[in-house]
């Protein structure tokens, strides 16, 4: 039999409290989930730290897609920290290039500076070409899991 885990996304204070009192297993991170989650604010997450549940959070410094300038990672690199520093077990990434497949230099450079921390995939990877090439790129680079919608393109 498989144990199933509950993640349950959360966007505010009463989201996290509520989800931990409700049993879940691990919690996703984000602000504003209306349009598929950005990056939750410093406090969010020093708060977050604070429970004895694994809180993963989403780095994403705007909205739109997840074709990334060198102005984004910037940020995305200091998001991290804050996660971090908050004592967050991981972070949930994602990066594009224009044609939908992963931007696998980008995913490197931030991965490599998650070290240490879990990792899990966005839905970045549901608008990939190949999905069994963006699974093994997924792994080679050491993501722990992977967020799909199994495929759907909209949020």
């Amino acid at each position: 039999m498989t144990n199933v885990l509950l993640e349950v996304c959360v966007e505010d204070a009463a989201g996290l409290r509520a989800a931990v009192d409700g049993g879940a297993d691990r919690i996703e991170l984000c602000s504003a989930l209306s349009v598929g989650g950005l990056t939750p604010s410093p406090g969010l997450m020093a708060l977050a730290g604070t429970f004895d549940i694994p809180v993963y959070a989403i780095i994403r410094p705007r909205s739109g897609d997840f074709v990334f300038d060198a102005g984004d990672i910037d940020v995305m690199r200091v998001e991290i920290d804050t996660a971090r520093a908050a004592g967050l077990a991981g972070v949930v990434l994602g990066a594009s290039r224009p044609n939908g497949s992963l931007d696998v230099a980008t995913l490197r450079t931030l991965v490599g500076h998650a070290s240490g921390l879990g990792l899990t995939l966005h839905r970045a990877f549901d608008l990939v070409p190949d999905f069994d090439e963006a699974v093994e790129t997924a792994v080679d680079l050491g993501f722990e899991r992977i967020l799909t919608s199994g495929g759907a393109k909209g949020v």
